[in-house]
Parts: structure tokens; C-alpha cells; sequence
């Protein structure tokens, strides 16, 4: 499975922004392999129908850009094929992009995500046809949603208010949230693998400032109303009847 091959190296690189680093020898083997059997096939397959290469290879981009590995006009090479790659792929390819500045293909994969975009009650998703998406390992709409908003909100934080998002970042957060379960996560390893980084970068890209001196009021009937004061997010509530 190319996919299963690709994805470790796309978790080296999240544990490198959070301080941990991978074994070197087991990275940089890593490494020549997605430029040798994945990047270089992409480039060849980017005009046929979608391929496990291809999907690999948007990850792989990804995987490489954020230390420089990604040589240049890597996701340029892939965005003539990315009509054939599924949601997935394409905000994995938007990620890459970002990642190693390449506005003008980021440009190109944001106004082909947002084509896909269906507002419904306050709320907007991202969805497609699903015809043969499940023969891929734990594909699901909730996972591509949630890549698109881990890929918007790194768009935002690239290059500012000044772009063709608008308030789609804030209403797919508002339908990703709505997919929780009671327990607080979602269905499947990889949804909650996504969707948790999603919010991550989410929250720094649109909650970087904390609110301070927040109070808020709990209305309930026959009861005495509640409140609560928060002065930052690191003291306790001081909660009165």
C-alpha cells in the first residue's frame, strides 16, 4: 500500500512540529523513496485517472515540504492532475503547496476545493462523488472534510485575510464539530488523526488572541441563573449563584 507507506512519513513530519524528531536513518530512507517511487511517478501519472500513486503522491509533497525536502515545482508538476485526485488528495496537495511556498498552484487547488463546497443551515461541507472511494483504507467524507479544513486554515495563516476563503473556514469548523460523538471523538483512527490536527491549526490560524474577562450565563426554568468568569484560559471559573 503506497497510501500506508507514505502516511508514516507523514507523521514524522507532524511529530517534528510538535519537537520530536524521527531516527535519521529511518528518515532519510524514508525520504529517498517517496522522491524515488512516489514524486516521480506522480509527475508521470498526473494526466491519467486517479491512481494510488498519484494520491500518494500529494501526501508525499506534503510529507516533504515543510523541511525543504520538496524539490521545486513539485505540486506544480502534480496540479495538472488534480481534477482526477479525490477531496483528499487535493487539500493534502493544498497543504504541500503552502508548505513550500507555492502560492500561485495553492491558488489553483483553493478555487478547485471550494467548487465542491454545499452550504446547508450555517454550516458548510465539502463533498463528491463516492463512487469506488471506499476501496481506499478508511476513506470517508469526514476525513476529506476535515484534511480540506486543516488545509484552509494553514492557507489563512500563509497569507493572511486578503484571500478567496471568506467565512468557509468558520462554517466547515462549525459542521466538522457537528460530526463529534458523545464521547468527544470521531468514528475512526484516521478521522480522529485528521480532524484533531485540523482544529489544531484551526485554532492558531482563527483563535490565536484568547478572550479575556469572559462571563457567561446559564438560564435554567425554575432555577436561580448560573454564571461563570474566566479571566484567561488559565484560571478556574469563579462560578456564583
Amino acid at each position: 500500500s503506497r497510501y500506508l507507506s507514505v502516511y508514516p512519513a507523514l507523521a514524522f513530519a507532524w511529530l517534528g512540529d510538535a519537537g520530536h524528531r524521527a531516527p535519521a536513518q529511518v528518515k532519510n530512507r524514508l525520504w529517498e523513496y517517496l522522491h524515488r517511487d512516489i514524486l516521480a511517478k506522480g509527475n508521470d501519472d498526473a494526466g491519467k485517472p486517479e491512481v494510488p500513486v498519484l494520491r500518494a503522491g500529494a501526501m508525499a509533497a506534503l510529507a516533504l515540504s515543510p523541511d525543504g525536502h520538496l524539490p521545486d515545482g513539485a505540486v506544480a508538476g502534480l496540479v495538472p492532475g488534480l481534477h482526477k485526485l479525490r477531496l483528499f488528495g487535493q487539500a493534502l496537495l493544498l497543504d504541500a503547496a503552502i508548505g513550500s511556498h507555492d502560492r500561485s498552484s495553492a491558488d489553483a487547488i483553493a478555487k478547485s476545493l471550494l467548487s465542491y463546497a454545499e452550504e446547508s443551515a450555517g454550516e458548510i461541507s465539502f463533498n463528491e462523488d463516492e463512487q469506488g472511494a471506499y476501496l481506499d483504507l478508511l476513506a470517508t467524507p469526514l476525513r476529506s472534510n476535515c484534511a480540506i479544513l486543516d488545509a484552509l486554515s494553514r492557507y489563512k495563516t500563509a497569507y493572511g485575510d486578503q484571500n478567496i476563503l471568506g467565512d468557509t473556514p468558520q462554517k466547515l469548523m462549525r459542521w466538522v464539530a457537528g460530526q463529534r460523538r458523545n464521547a468527544g471523538g470521531w468514528p475512526n483512527s484516521q478521522e480522529n488523526v485528521f480532524c484533531t490536527t485540523a482544529i489544531t491549526h484551526y485554532a492558531d490560524a482563527y483563535e490565536s488572541t484568547p478572550v479575556k474577562a469572559l462571563t457567561g450565563q446559564l438560564d435554567l426554568p425554575g432555577q436561580k441563573a448560573q454564571t461563570a468568569a474566566f479571566a484567561s484560559r488559565a484560571t478556574p471559573a469563579d462560578c456564583s449563584p
